[in-house]
């Protein structure tokens, strides 16, 4: 089995990312006793396509920031794609502060 660290969910060995998260599967979860923390997702910023929302999912976790890409809007979830549909990008609280002063970076 395969494992995202991020949501901790289990997939078949031959998948390399979780579908949800877009977080590299490992093969071992970290161990949930006192070292473990529960973490704290925000809401960080909203695109208006998947493409643009990836690109920036992209560069984050290029910097060791796990995200995660929530599908906005009529379309999300339902039948047909969202990949045209706005989508928001999330990260822990924690990282908040970094994975902006990355992103505007980008834009200055």
């Amino acid at each position: 089995m395969a494992f995202c660290p991020f949501c901790r969910a289990a997939y078949p060995p031959e998948t390399t990312e979780c579908p949800n998260c877009r977080m590299p599967l490992v093969d071992r979860l970290p161990e949930t006793g006192e070292t473990y923390q529960s973490v704290e997702e925000t809401p960080f910023e909203r695109f208006n396509s998947l493409i643009e929302a990836e690109m920036a999912a992209d560069l984050l976790r290029q910097a060791g920031i796990p995200s995660v890409l929530v599908p906005l809007g009529p379309g999300a979830g339902g039948w047909g794609t969202s990949l045209w549909s706005p989508h928001e990008l999330r990260v822990r609280a924690d990282d908040a502060k970094r994975a902006r002063e990355i992103l505007a970076s980008l834009k200055s």
